[in-house]
């Protein structure tokens, strides 16, 4: 089977690349992954097709061959491409770009009989039509970059944010701002090697206080780092609940952020306790054959319907 994966703009938090990676390690088919422009997070590059550029040969090539395509995020790069109404999608709706155009991307998904998966537990409330996808991580090489840990006279509380406003980061330092016998870290504006390598050597992750967790904290997990981050509602929570079987993480709000951060900084145990349970979670969900045995399900319907 030839599977192309095709992200609308520089491939929104490395989803694309890190699904090609899984599909290309853990099964037979054949992939490819096209973005518009790379990033400065230095996602693994395979096809790039510049905007008011002709699409390259190789990307037209694998496209005509392909038996699906999974859209990463919209629909402008793959409409583009002849041959669009004929062909096998699944949708892959990510963050913000989905939460601000939810029910257009989900009605126009419905009248082309495109299934629909979601990155994080909040999309799911928009709609019965969603599934949750968990996001791609490469558990071998978080642990690998773990080994590298050396503990520090303090705990370090890190984050690492790709943007400070999405992230709340303002509000995080703030919320910090003086506080004793913690040392506290950004780690921001670096290519991913970078801030992995750095990330290795926190004792409490910030995520952010979003109602879900990201791919930093996924990262984190898979490290084996505990990881402080907002669950919203109480709804949202529960979703995370009844899905995983747990909270992978601790809740904090810019209220008690604080107070929690340094409640982990004393408890060696508390820190202990959530380094396994993230752990778990991510080789539960979040590993690679287990998002590549979720998504299979998915291709297959949308092939049926052709």
């Amino acid at each position: 089977m030839r599977v192309l994966l095709i992200s609308d703009g520089n491939d929104n938090g490395g989803n694309g690349s890190a699904l090609r990676r899984a599909i290309s390690r853990h099964t037979d088919w054949q992939v490819r992954h096209v973005r518009r422009r790379p990033s400065f997070i230095g996602y693994e590059k395979d096809l790039e097709w510049p905007r008011k550029t002709p699409a390259p040969r190789a990307l037209l090539e694998f496209w005509r061959g392909a038996d699906v395509a999974i859209l990463l995020g919209g629909f402008r790069v793959a409409q583009a491409l002849p041959g669009y109404d004929q062909k096998p999608k699944v949708m892959y709706h990510l963050g913000q770009s989905f939460r601000d155009n939810a029910e257009p991307y989900r009605a126009r998904c419905r009248s082309e009989g495109i299934p629909q998966l979601v990155t994080t537990f909040d999309l799911l409330g928009y709609g019965p039509d969603l599934a949750w996808l968990p996001m791609v991580c490469d558990v071998d090489r978080m642990e690998l970059e773990r080994r590298a840990y050396r503990p520090g006279s303090r705990p370090r509380v890190m984050q690492t944010p790709a943007a400070r406003g999405p992230n709340q980061t303002d509000q995080f330092v703030e919320a910090m701002r003086g506080v004793e016998g913690i040392d506290v870290a950004l780690v921001e504006g670096v290519p991913l090697d970078v801030a992995l390598r750095h990330k290795a050597q926190a004792d409490i992750l910030f995520d952010s206080f979003d109602p879900w967790y990201g791919l930093s904290a996924i990262e984190a997990m898979g490290m084996g780092i505990p990881v402080v981050a907002g669950t919203g509602s109480d709804e949202i929570a529960g979703r995370i609940q009844e899905t995983l079987g747990t909270i992978p993480f601790i809740p904090a709000t810019p209220e008690t952020v604080r107070e929690v951060m340094e409640r982990l900084a004393r408890d060696r145990t508390l820190r202990d306790r959530f380094k396994m349970i993230g752990h778990e979670v991510v080789q539960r969900f979040h590993a690679e054959e287990r998002v590549v045995e979720r998504l299979a399900p998915f291709i297959g319907q949308a092939r049926s319907a052709r």
